[in-house]
């Protein structure tokens, strides 16, 4: 019967989810570590957008804000990546 062997079934599931569940928290931990890079980035980013000679120079400025721009579409598919683990 399909039961028979149920103790090896539940051991077997268990190794696995275990498994899954290590996984998922090493996955979780090095998205956390790109989350603070991108992070610690867009502090810098925002810290230049404040200083008054960057903000004089327009080419500098469009540069910034695309920057920012991309880290920022990076910092918020690291948040979702880490509410999903």
């Amino acid at each position: 019967m399909v039961f028979d062997n149920i103790d090896e079934m539940v051991e077997l599931a268990t190794a696995e989810a275990k498994i899954a569940a290590n996984s998922n928290r090493e996955d979780a931990a090095r998205i956390r570590g790109e989350l603070a890079k991108v992070d610690a980035e867009i502090t810098k980013f925002s810290d230049l957008m404040a200083d008054p000679d960057v903000l004089a120079e327009p080419l500098a400025k469009k540069a910034l804000l695309r920057r920012a721009r991309v880290g920022g579409q990076a910092g918020r598919i690291a948040r979702q990546a880490v509410s999903a683990c």
